[in-house]
């Protein structure tokens, strides 16, 4: 049961972990709202969009809200409302009205799309439990021991910064990770250096994707932030994709063995390695001629290469310097001419065919 143990807590250790929730500190007074979201909300055009929603007489709710989800924009509904102890209804009406005074982006930064062709590529994950459990196992491997010695890292702490990039990844796809290494130093109580180093272990195991780097934005990207959240952001995180390699079990049991080892011997049913082959010997130069001089008549024999002409040419009972590819293709014609085949120069015929062709018209 110890590794098994290990596993679990690995899993489960904080994993139901919510960015509010009932056990934290009681705090009834919510923070004062931003003056540009106050604005926002209190304008003419929020007014009449509060009062279309019924929330003419909530407007000081809306803007507690408002602020509490500037600061925590991935909140739950429920963890708000065990916080603060508003009425669900109610918070859900504010929740859904906010888009419509163009406030759906309050506290989460504006991060440009990443290239669709790339996140194609990128697998999505079975769920945070199914992901947790495989980075915990591949910790245990010898790629995952010696990922996280290159990096200086610890299993401990890739597992704390894991559960972390788990805990905001999108639930379905495991995708839009855009939290920087200083966001999750100050959650975890480390350094931004052991935030950095256990996201590289995750990335060389193929656990995690960045598919946009952090950078400073753009006047035409600080915009694009400014209308989607109403404030001013110059920097970008980077956007990360959870996710699991095609080459891991990705649905059923996991197996839970960590002395799993690429120098183990072969497993049963295991496919065989292939022996390379050998280099083929290079075709003397009048068989390479021959071969051209038949492509000459016959084009489509040398659609793919005509090397593979020269050697099957080769092995035909023939002197090369006694013929001539258009002897070749004329023989063949005469001899089916004679048994009523069909002719070399149809475009179905191809070495397969046009070869057995040429021994039979030597044999006769």
């Amino acid at each position: 049961m110890g590794v098994i143990g290990d596993l679990l807590g690995d899993v489960l250790d904080g994993l139901t972990q919510a960015p509010l929730t009932a056990a934290d500190p009681p705090r009834r007074q919510p923070p004062a709202p931003v003056g540009w979201v106050r604005d926002r909300i209190t304008s003419p055009q929020g007014m009449l969009a509060l009062a279309r929603a019924g929330l003419a007489d909530d407007v000081d709710t809306v803007l507690e809200v408002a602020a509490v989800l500037c600061r925590k924009g991935r909140a739950s509904t429920t963890s708000l409302v065990q916080y603060y102890g508003w009425d669900t209804v109610l918070v859900a009406k504010i929740r859904h009205v906010l888009p419509l005074l163009g406030l759906e982006g309050l506290g989460r930064s504006w991060a440009p799309d990443p290239t669709p062709g790339k996140v194609a590529r990128i697998p999505v994950w079975n769920g945070r439990l199914r992901w947790l459990t495989t980075v915990s196992i591949q910790l245990l491997t010898p790629a995952g021991k010696a990922a996280i010695n290159r990096s200086k890292s610890s299993r401990p702490l890739v597992m704390r910064v894991a559960r972390a990039d788990a805990a905001v990844a999108d639930g379905r796809t495991g995708r839009g990770v855009r939290t920087a290494h200083e966001t999750v130093a100050r959650q975890l109580g480390v350094t931004r250096d052991a935030v950095r180093h256990a996201r590289y272990v995750l990335e060389a195991l193929g656990m995690s994707v960045t598919v946009i780097e952090g950078r400073y934005l753009t006047a035409d990207e600080r915009a694009a932030a400014h209308a989607s959240h109403g404030g001013w952001q110059r920097r970008v995180a980077s956007t990360r994709m959870l996710t699991i390699p095609r080459h891991l079990p990705r649905s059923g049991s996991v197996s839970t063995s960590p002395t799993v080892s690429f120098k183990s011997p072969r497993r049963a049913g295991a496919p065989k390695r292939r022996t390379p082959r050998k280099p083929l010997p290079p075709i003397p130069l009048e068989w390479q001629r021959l071969a051209a001089q038949v492509v000459h008549v016959l084009p489509h024999m040398g659609q793919r290469h005509i090397g593979n002409l020269a050697r099957a040419i080769q092995r035909l009972p023939i002197d090369p310097s006694q013929w001539t590819g258009h002897a070749l293709v004329r023989l063949v014609e005469i001899s089916n001419r004679s048994r009523g085949l069909s002719q070399p120069q149809h475009r179905g015929t191809g070495i397969g065919l046009f070869l057995p062709q040429v021994k039979g018209a030597l044999t006769q």
